[in-house]
């Protein structure tokens, strides 16, 4: 099942001068939710729910999330059918699978072993054929090994030397972040690209 990034990849390395801008705007938030992750307490979950602009849960169900994470989920095993299932069946009253949710949160907790799957990283990535959620993310989790979108750290790294403490999957996740915020800018703005 395709991935295709070819043109979103060389249009975020021609508009990085612009791009940078929208990365650098979230880094001090991904600090400090980074030093406050200390489990479920409410300013963490809030910290958390604005930085990565979570919406669609009401605080209980958000919170009915962060504790089972805290209490049931081995960082190191982690069973994401097992996670999504639980989630979907108990907290989200069987509405959905809220990968994206899940994927923060998972990300947020082992930021070296688990990518974010939200809506700029479907628009730059443009996965094709996925019904099943995990099969999905899984297959993204294979893209981010591939050496061209490896290549996206070492943009973040002459970009933003002074932010080499921050994991590479980040690195990464905030560059297409960026370029989501970018292109949602430009669109809005109808700035030509």
């Amino acid at each position: 099942m395709p991935v295709n990034y070819d043109d979103n990849l060389k249009q975020l390395k021609r508009n990085i001068g612009e791009i940078k801008y929208f990365v650098a705007s979230g880094i001090p938030y991904y600090h400090r939710l980074m030093q406050l992750k200390q489990g479920n307490n409410d300013h963490w979950t809030d910290l958390f729910k604005e930085f990565y602009k979570i919406q669609g849960l009401t605080t209980d169900r958000r919170n009915a999330v962060f504790e089972y994470f805290i209490l049931n989920v081995n960082f190191d095993q982690v069973d994401l059918n097992a996670v999504l299932e639980h989630c979907r069946r108990n907290i989200t009253n069987n509405r959905r699978y809220d990968l994206s949710f899940i994927s923060k949160l998972l990300h947020t907790y082992r930021p070296d072993r688990f990518i974010i799957y939200d809506k700029f990283v479907h628009a730059f990535f443009r996965p094709s054929g996925y019904n099943n959620k995990v099969e999905l993310y899984n297959t993204l989790g294979q893209a981010y090994e591939e050496q061209e979108i490896q290549d996206i750290e070492e943009i973040f790294n002459n970009n933003f030397r002074e932010f080499s403490d921050i994991p590479r999957l980040k690195k990464i996740d905030f560059m297409i972040w960026g370029w989501g915020k970018w292109k949602k800018f430009n669109k809005q703005y109808q700035v030509n690209q």
